[in-house]
Protein backbone atom coordinates (compact mmCIF):
# COMPACT_ATOMS: atom_id res chain seq x y z
CA UNK A 1 0.00 0.00 0.00
CA UNK A 2 2.72 2.30 0.90
CA UNK A 3 5.03 1.31 -2.21
CA UNK A 4 1.81 2.47 -4.06
CA UNK A 5 1.36 6.03 -2.37
CA UNK A 6 5.19 6.67 -3.03
CA UNK A 7 5.08 5.82 -6.56
CA UNK A 8 2.39 8.27 -7.35
CA UNK A 9 3.35 10.92 -5.03
CA UNK A 10 7.57 10.85 -5.76
CA UNK A 11 7.34 11.86 -9.55
CA UNK A 12 5.20 15.33 -8.94
CA UNK A 13 7.30 15.62 -5.54
CA UNK A 14 10.67 15.87 -7.59
CA UNK A 15 8.81 18.14 -10.17
CA UNK A 16 8.01 20.22 -7.30
CA UNK A 17 11.31 20.54 -5.65
CA UNK A 18 13.26 21.21 -9.40
CA UNK A 19 10.22 24.20 -9.15
CA UNK A 20 11.42 25.37 -6.08
CA UNK A 21 14.96 25.26 -6.67
CA UNK A 22 14.55 27.41 -9.70
CA UNK A 23 12.69 29.57 -7.97
CA UNK A 24 15.35 30.00 -5.09
CA UNK A 25 17.86 30.38 -7.37
CA UNK A 26 16.21 33.24 -8.91
CA UNK A 27 15.36 34.89 -6.43
CA UNK A 28 19.07 34.53 -4.89
CA UNK A 29 20.03 36.54 -8.01
CA UNK A 30 17.37 39.75 -7.43
CA UNK A 31 18.25 39.99 -4.21
CA UNK A 32 21.44 41.13 -2.18
CA UNK A 33 21.60 38.11 0.15
CA UNK A 34 25.10 37.71 1.49
CA UNK A 35 27.05 35.19 0.51
CA UNK A 36 24.91 34.96 -3.01
CA UNK A 37 28.10 32.86 -4.83
CA UNK A 38 28.36 29.93 -1.92
CA UNK A 39 24.30 30.10 -1.95
CA UNK A 40 23.97 29.77 -5.65
CA UNK A 41 26.96 26.94 -5.70
CA UNK A 42 24.40 24.93 -2.70
CA UNK A 43 21.05 25.58 -5.25
CA UNK A 44 22.72 24.31 -8.39
CA UNK A 45 24.14 21.48 -6.63
CA UNK A 46 20.00 20.87 -5.30
CA UNK A 47 19.26 21.41 -8.78
CA UNK A 48 21.61 18.41 -10.37
CA UNK A 49 20.89 16.01 -7.53
CA UNK A 50 17.29 16.65 -7.89
CA UNK A 51 17.08 16.45 -11.84
CA UNK A 52 18.94 13.21 -11.43
CA UNK A 53 16.28 11.93 -9.37
CA UNK A 54 13.47 13.41 -11.44
CA UNK A 55 14.75 12.19 -14.63
CA UNK A 56 16.96 9.44 -14.05
CA UNK A 57 16.97 7.30 -10.95
CA UNK A 58 12.59 7.52 -10.33
CA UNK A 59 11.73 6.12 -14.32
CA UNK A 60 14.19 3.48 -13.46
CA UNK A 61 12.56 2.75 -10.37
CA UNK A 62 9.49 2.96 -11.69
CA UNK A 63 10.02 1.01 -14.70
CA UNK A 64 11.54 -1.60 -12.07
CA UNK A 65 8.71 -1.85 -9.46
CA UNK A 66 7.16 -2.71 -12.25
CA UNK A 67 8.58 -5.88 -13.00
CA UNK A 68 8.26 -7.23 -9.78
CA UNK A 69 5.48 -8.72 -9.20
CA UNK A 70 5.29 -8.47 -5.62
CA UNK A 71 7.09 -6.99 -3.20
CA UNK A 72 6.02 -9.89 -0.56
CA UNK A 73 6.13 -13.01 -2.34
CA UNK A 74 9.89 -12.02 -4.37
CA UNK A 75 12.76 -13.16 -2.43
CA UNK A 76 14.60 -9.93 -1.31
CA UNK A 77 17.89 -11.47 -2.99
CA UNK A 78 16.17 -11.63 -6.64
CA UNK A 79 17.79 -9.21 -8.82
CA UNK A 80 14.93 -6.88 -9.87
CA UNK A 81 14.52 -6.60 -5.84
CA UNK A 82 18.56 -5.96 -5.30
CA UNK A 83 18.38 -3.33 -8.10
CA UNK A 84 15.51 -1.80 -6.88
CA UNK A 85 16.80 -1.11 -3.35
CA UNK A 86 20.22 -0.17 -4.69
CA UNK A 87 18.19 2.71 -6.82
CA UNK A 88 16.37 3.01 -3.30
CA UNK A 89 19.26 3.76 -1.75
CA UNK A 90 20.69 6.28 -4.22
CA UNK A 91 17.65 8.17 -3.80
CA UNK A 92 17.68 8.33 -0.40
CA UNK A 93 20.83 9.72 -0.04
CA UNK A 94 20.08 11.99 -3.17
CA UNK A 95 17.14 13.11 -0.64
CA UNK A 96 19.64 13.86 2.34
CA UNK A 97 21.73 15.96 0.60
CA UNK A 98 19.19 18.46 -0.75
CA UNK A 99 17.58 18.64 2.42
CA UNK A 100 21.11 19.05 3.93
CA UNK A 101 21.83 21.87 1.33
CA UNK A 102 18.13 23.43 2.40
CA UNK A 103 19.45 23.23 5.89
CA UNK A 104 22.71 24.89 4.91
CA UNK A 105 21.07 27.65 3.01
CA UNK A 106 18.70 28.38 5.95
CA UNK A 107 21.54 28.62 8.61
CA UNK A 108 23.97 30.86 5.58
CA UNK A 109 21.02 32.92 4.85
Amino acid sequence: MAGKIVGVLFPGYFKWGLACEIIALVTLFLSGARHRTVAAIIIVVMLAVTSVQAFVIEPKAAALKKEIPSFETTPKDHPLRVQFRKLHGVSAVGNLAVIGGGIALLILL
